[in-house]
């Protein structure tokens, strides 16, 4: 993985682009902020780059229990715990419980 690394002396900078005003507040106004430190882009952090669905079901996790890269660490070593019980290499499902 890449970190993103922003231009020296420019790290945290936004621009901030005015979308428009509520129609039915308008004393709000909106803005979208993009990031303006001209940075060197990195990897983006996601279900795709970190844990995506077809390896969580090949590790034993299930996909719908929102599994983290942790369960997926916890679950190579054998001591995952979350929605069930870790007995070995035998999963004792959150019903069992």
């Amino acid at each position: 993985m890449l970190d993103r690394i922003p231009e020296v002396g420019k790290a945290g900078r936004v621009a901030l682009i005015f979308e428009g005003v509520d129609p039915e507040d308008p004393n709000k106004t909106y803005y979208f902020f993009e990031h303006a430190d001209n940075a060197t882009p990195g990897t983006p952090l996601n279900k795709y780059t970190l844990l995506q669905d077809e390896t969580a079901i090949r590790l034993g996790l299930n996909p719908d229990d929102n599994p983290t890269v942790n369960d997926a660490f916890l679950r190579l070593a054998g001591q995952y715990s979350g929605g069930g019980t870790w007995l070995g290499s035998a999963h004792l499902g959150a019903s069992h419980l």
